[in-house]
């Protein structure tokens, strides 16, 4: 089994311009994204094709930073 990198080496290959972006974005929606239960509820209760305006762009950068996440683990 492969061992994974130290934290810091993994918080370095993380955490790119982009992902530092999409972070932010999401924090910034911390209120809105408060009302649901995890991600998942999220999905199931909001048609993120066509989001309410308070919502626009949460699907996008949640979807950069789980790439990287993915990419890096």
């Amino acid at each position: 089994m492969k061992k994974l990198p130290t934290i810091a080496k993994l918080k370095q290959e993380i955490e790119t311009p982009d992902v530092s972006r999409s972070i932010g974005f999401l924090k910034s929606k911390s209120v809105e994204l408060a009302m649901f239960e995890d991600v998942e509820d999220l999905v199931f209760q909001v048609d993120l094709d066509h989001p309410p305006p308070h919502l626009r762009g949460v699907d996008f950068n949640f979807r950069v930073v789980r790439a990287a996440l993915a990419k890096a683990l």
